[in-house]
C-alpha cells in the first residue's frame, strides 16, 4: 500500500490497470517434482497501462504504460497433465511505485 492509512472516504486517487500487450518471457525454473523430467515453466510478460483516476470525478489524472521491471518467477508453479501452466508476469510494484508516488505528490490536498 502507498501513502498513509486513511478512511476509504479520504481516498482521492485510484490506480486502474489494464493489460495492453503480451510477449514471450524467459522460462521459469527449474522446478522439481514434475513427472517426465519437465523442469521449466513457460512465461509470458504482460505490459500494463496504469491510469490514475480522480476518485471524486472519475477524470483521468495521469497514465503510463509499463513494459519492463517484471515480477520474478514464482517459487512454485502449477503442473497439469504433462506440462506446467503458463506463468504470467506483470511489472512489479517496485517498478510502479516511484511513478505512483510522484503522481500523488503533485496532488494539491483539498481544504
Amino acid at each position: 500500500p502507498l501513502g498513509r492509512d486513511a478512511a476509504l472516504a479520504a481516498v482521492d486517487l485510484v490506480a486502474v490497470t489494464r493489460d495492453v500487450a503480451r510477449h514471450d518471457g524467459a522460462a521459469c525454473g527449474p522446478y522439481q517434482g514434475a513427472p517426465g523430467g519437465v523442469t521449466m515453466a513457460p512465461r509470458v510478460d504482460v505490459d500494463v497501462e496504469v491510469t490514475i483516476v480522480d476518485a471524486t470525478t472519475g477524470a483521468a489524472v495521469d497514465r503510463r504504460t509499463f513494459r519492463d521491471g517484471f515480477d520474478d518467477c514464482p517459487m512454485f508453479a502449477t503442473f497439469r497433465g504433462d506440462r506446467y501452466e503458463l506463468v504470467e508476469a506483470r511489472p512489479a510494484v517496485a517498478t510502479l511505485e516511484p511513478w505512483l508516488v510522484e503522481v500523488a505528490s503533485r496532488r494539491v490536498p483539498s481544504p
